[in-house]
């Protein structure tokens, strides 16, 4: 600041003018940390200042070893590997000494070269039939009530072979005993209960039938019964450490919920089951549901759409700025307070509150 000296000499007085500029403090980059993490924005440097900031865009640091749940399909396949970025971003940020700048690994697509270098996961299998030994493909659990042929049924699970086949063992609607796919099978049970059998490539049986169902609270739960971990698949790393622990198939998508709207005498009653291929026989890779080489995606929701006679239109969905899976597990987008048109018949359109985004 200025300063006003004293006088030097009779008569004379001495003013100091600043015309200095404070240059900006500079700020220091930090590390760049590159590697896994469970959420936020993929392949584009994001700067991190706090701790709390980290686990807010990126999510908590991940020890590995195992799932948060055990069912390593629902937590992601790399809930069991550790985040050694996340660690790190950890260490660092406990100093209180610079930031650092994040960059999130995760798949990109690729537009040539060779398709086993792609982003994502793929099943080999043709998805031929149930005499197709090799029969490597995601099999649909297709279940409908034992009334009238005219009755709705549903997809109520999905089971991705990595080898062999599956097929399901009881009896048909005229009373034949049968152990294959593609063929309606009756419960054996309540709670939606039926048989699965695992064949290896050579078309024998791995280990005894295996009773699944639908109710959450059994033993027999689908999600309990079946192995729920694709990891255990791959030969070529658990077979090194435990042969045992080597499986040929996984667990992927169930809808229990509903599965008990739609079936609802399954509870206590008889049902039929099937399982189906997910594929067309010959078809392209667009439409085999075990495909899934893809690269990265943003998480979108439906779109909303109006209600307004023949000019129905899509209105709008919401979309997040991250990439990945997580968002759809962790956050619930609703609408409320949905209210129609005051006058039907004039040109007023109804109105809604949208809820906004909920932890589920």
């Amino acid at each position: 600041m200025p300063t006003k000296f004293d006088f030097l000499s009779p008569g004379i007085q001495i003013n100091e003018i600043d015309e200095s500029v404070l240059p900006a403090d500079v700020v220091q980059p930090g590390p760049i940390i590159i590697g896994r993490t469970p959420k936020g924005p993929a392949m584009k440097p994001v700067r991190i200042n706090t701790l709390a900031d980290y686990i807010n865009v990126f999510g908590a640091p991940n020890p590995g070893g195992s799932s948060r749940t055990g069912d390593v399909w629902r937590d992601g396949p790399g809930s069991t590997a550790p985040t050694y970025a996340s660690y790190a971003a950890q260490s660092w940020l406990a100093s209180q000494t610079t930031g650092i700048t994040v960059v999130r690994l995760a798949g990109e697509e690729v537009s040539s070269g060779p398709t086993g270098r792609r982003a994502g996961w793929t099943l080999s299998g043709s998805g031929a039939n149930q005499a197709d030994a090799s029969n490597s493909v995601a099999y649909g659990l297709f279940i409908v009530p034992s009334g009238s042929l005219d009755e709705t049924g549903c997809l109520a699970a999905v089971v991705y072979a990595n080898e062999g086949s599956l097929a399901l063992s009881g009896t048909t609607p005229a009373g034949s005993a049968v152990e294959q796919a593609v063929t309606l099978v009756a419960n054996t049970g309540p709670d939606y209960e039926f048989k699965l059998q695992v064949y290896d490539n050579a078309g024998s049986k791995i280990g005894d039938d295996i009773s699944i169902n639908f109710n959450r609270n059994s033993d027999n739960y689908i999600r309990k019964a079946l192995n729920t971990n694709p990891i255990l698949t791959n030969n070529d790393t658990v077979a090194i450490v435990h042969s045992d622990y080597t499986k040929t198939y996984w667990v992927g998508e169930t809808f229990t919920r509903f599965l008990t709207d739609t079936v609802s005498n399954g509870n206590t009653g008889k049902c039929y089951g099937m399982l189906a291929p997910l594929q067309q026989e010959g078809g392209t890779s667009e439409t085999q549901w075990a495909n899934r080489q893809m690269g990265m995606k943003v998480a979108k929701s439906g779109m909303v759409i109006s209600d307004k006679g023949t000019e129905q239109k899509d209105l709008f969905r919401i979309a997040l700025l991250h990439e990945g899976e997580q968002p759809q597990k962790d956050i619930m987008i609703a609408i409320e307070e949905i209210k129609a048109p005051v006058n039907p018949l004039s040109s007023n359109f109804g109105t809604f509150k949208p809820k906004g985004l909920d932890p589920i």
